[in-house]
């Protein structure tokens, strides 16, 4: 399958206020989207690991699926680094460090279960094995729960061109 045009994401956000009427509760990002690994570590928030799988068209048209483990801080608490190992396990390997900018959870409902979150960044991945590349990836995420992140990226390498991907991240 692919992709004429990216597709674009619809962000709504929505706030409900807390217990005091008069403000909005806004847990920090980092905290929300790992509650087992949430440290404070100073000013650097430990986020903790993740681990995910990703799909993207590869020439010829079949979708290939990557899988990917990384780990996340932040400082401040809106600003998230990662590092992240990724593989097909066949021929292609890769490192990307990257930076995201996000919202702390969301309340879906007011006093309501943990919401959601969205951000956008930068990743600079760099592939060696069979074909070694680099180049920059935007991406685009939404958190639900604090558990799951669905990330679409838009990545442009120096030697491969441009490719789209479509992301699931678990935070352990």
């Amino acid at each position: 399958m692919r992709c004429a045009l990216p597709s674009l994401a619809l962000l709504v956000i929505v706030a409900a206020p807390s217990a005091h009427a008069d403000t909005i509760d806004f847990t920090p990002a980092i905290e929300a989207r790992h509650p087992v690994f949430a440290d404070d570590l100073g000013s650097l928030k430990n986020g903790g690991p993740y681990i995910g799988a990703s799909i993207e068209p590869e020439n010829g048209g079949q979708l290939a699926p990557r899988f990917l483990a990384g780990y996340e801080m932040a400082a401040p608490n809106w600003l998230l680094y990662s590092f992240q190992a990724e593989s097909n396990f066949s021929d292609l390997y890769a490192l990307a460090p990257g930076v995201e900018a996000a919202t702390p959870l969301l309340p879906i409902a007011p006093h309501g279960p943990a919401g959601f979150g969205v951000g956008a960044g930068l990743r600079i991945p760099l592939q060696f094995g069979k074909h070694s590349d680099q180049g920059v990836r935007f991406l685009v995420s939404m958190c639900f729960g604090g558990v799951v992140t669905v990330e679409h990226d838009i990545e442009l390498m120096a030697s491969s061109g441009f490719h789209y991907r479509l992301a699931a991240k678990l935070s352990l």
